[in-house]
């Protein structure tokens, strides 16, 4: 989850994290941070048990009674929809349709019940996720478990919101997010006012109900038409937000629940903005150490020589973007892109990243275009593999309002700037998308989540994780009433089904034997 160089997708499940395989554990859990602790005391929760039931209101019956007509689907998988009310608030008026898919369990004699999945974002497919189900989660998961994952509203094939066309939308995306003075300022203005209309065009009757709030009272619904008394529930990202509200809506029908790379529910969007800028950092700091560790950087021969020559190429891309090969050119905002989408998955793309600097340096740009396209699901010039730039911001905008003026964009760049050098004046500036976006009155506000009632919550965290710092996962398992730690010593984003034998040894035996990792584990 992040609003940066116009859009920084954290759903990338599918990267591989670098661990490490051995795994300690110790006798108590950390202590929460002050400010933590403090939240959680003297701050009304972000969410509340819903009452009354819903599962028995009688004008929700016709949506928790459901009967999903499953048909085989993509192979060996099966394809359904469910009919939730676009307004939970109004459910006799119109519907839309969530698209769900499931992976059965391979051994149904001991199977436990389905395992609902989301792959973060916002914008995430979970459909996608279930596809990829065999490479991500263990066969002994899939034994016991249907994997079921599911488009949420907005998302995907579940009524996707629109807003630009492709073309637009790539213009939009690459505009200058780091504006120097007043014009540039203008243009930034100009292009977020123009996707916002564009969303309220194409998209206006379910624009102002995206938000996780209303897709945690889906996923209830979902559980209930699959036939599970309680939900299981294996959320990465943004996934632990849809997660984490869940349990605070509904405790008494948490499940087994996986939080992995989790968000602070009770962080408003400065401290969000902020806080996730400097994890952004402490891994480029990483990578560039990493690069030096080689013995031959081309790109400096220090930290501080990396950190000038990419600012610095950040810099002159403003002004100047750099043809390519393709017959494209690479935007500051597409550089940005870029460099952000390798310090997901320091196994698969710090080398890369090298190579692509030290070419963009000399004036080739065509490579760090390319992981820029990665980042932003770009499949050719002004094509997209879907919707979720457009349903990122537009669940954003509603889960994280304020801080979106001109004004405060120059009164936070100091503190960004602070906490990234390299990417502390995009998110300071990426905050102006939502000025022009709907808003909810009253507006949603940040707050722990006790989920108190619930069983025991497992929140998996790692070190140096960039989209989801792990203070976050700190603060929240300190928030929760039974939240649990499992902490990843190690980089890049997300921990389950990278090759961490420790993290995934405990996570599965949790979800199918219940038993929860000892207080302070550590892999």
């Amino acid at each position: 989850m992040c609003r940066t160089s116009r859009r920084c997708y954290a759903a990338l499940v599918a990267a591989v994290c670098a661990g490490l395989a051995g795994c300690s554990s110790h006798g108590a859990t950390a202590a929460p941070p002050a400010a933590a602790a403090a939240v959680a005391s003297a701050v009304a929760p972000a969410v509340a048990p819903v009452s009354p039931d819903p599962a028995t209101a009688s004008d929700l019956a016709k949506f928790y009674g459901q009967h999903p007509a499953w048909s085989t689907c993509d192979g060996m998988f099966q394809c359904a929809s469910v009919t939730v009310p676009v307004d939970w608030s109004a459910p006799t008026g119109e519907t839309l349709q969530l698209a769900l898919e499931r992976l059965p369990a391979t051994d149904p004699t001991h199977r436990l019940g389905s395992l609902f999945i989301n792959p973060g974002g916002p914008g995430g497919s979970g459909n996608q996720l279930v596809r990829a189900a065999r490479d991500i989660f263990s066969a002994k998961l899939r034994e016991d478990y249907d994997i079921v994952g599911f488009d949420p509203r907005g998302v995907g094939s579940s009524n996707p919101v629109h807003c630009l066309p492709g073309p637009q939308l790539d213009a939009f995306l690459s505009t200058n997010g780091t504006p120097q003075d007043a014009a540039q300022i203008a243009t930034l203005q100009a292009a977020d006012a123009g996707f916002a209309a564009g969303c309220k065009s194409e998209s206006s009757t379910l624009l102002s109900h995206v938000g996780t709030r209303d897709v945690a009272r889906d996923v209830d619904v979902l559980r209930a038409v699959v036939g599970d008394a309680k939900l299981n529930w294996f959320g990465f990202s943004y996934g632990t937000y849809i997660g984490s509200f869940y349990a605070g809506m509904f405790p008494q029908r948490v499940g087994r629940m996986v939080l992995d790379g989790p968000l602070d529910p009770a962080l408003d969007q400065g401290s969000l903005s902020e806080e996730q800028a400097a994890g952004f950092q402490d891994e480029f700091n990483r990578y560039a150490d990493h690069c030096l560790a080689g013995g031959h950087c081309p790109i400096g021969s220090s930290r501080q020589q990396i950190t000038d020559a990419v600012t610095g190429l950040f810099a002159k891309l403003a002004n100047e973007p750099m043809d390519t090969a393709d017959q494209r050119v690479l935007t500051q905002s597409d550089a940005i892109s870029g460099v952000a989408f390798a310090m997901y998955d320091p196994t698969q793309y710090w080398d890369s990243l090298t190579t692509a600097l030290h070419q963009a340096l000399n004036g080739d740009g065509q490579r760090l275009l390319g992981m820029a396209d990665q980042i932003l699901d770009r499949t050719g010039p002004g094509q997209f593999a879907d919707n979720a730039n457009e349903a990122n911001l537009a669940v954003n905008c509603l889960d994280h309002p304020g801080e979106d003026t001109v004004a405060d964009a120059k009164a936070a760049l100091p503190a960004m700037k602070a906490a990234s050098v390299v990417f502390g004046a995009s998110f300071a500036w990426g905050n102006l998308t939502c000025a022009d976006m709907p808003q909810l009155n009253p507006p949603p506000q940040p707050g722990p989540v006790p989920a108190t009632g619930a069983g025991p919550i497992l929140v998996v965290g790692a070190t140096h994780d960039p989209a989801t710092p792990y203070p976050w996962a700190l603060a929240l398992s300190h928030q929760l009433a039974t939240g649990v730690l499992l902490t990843r010593d190690g980089d890049g984003h997300t921990s389950y089904g990278h090759g961490n034998d420790c993290i995934d040894t405990a996570v599965d035996s949790y979800l199918i034997d219940g038993a929860t990792p000892r207080a302070g584990t550590t892999c």
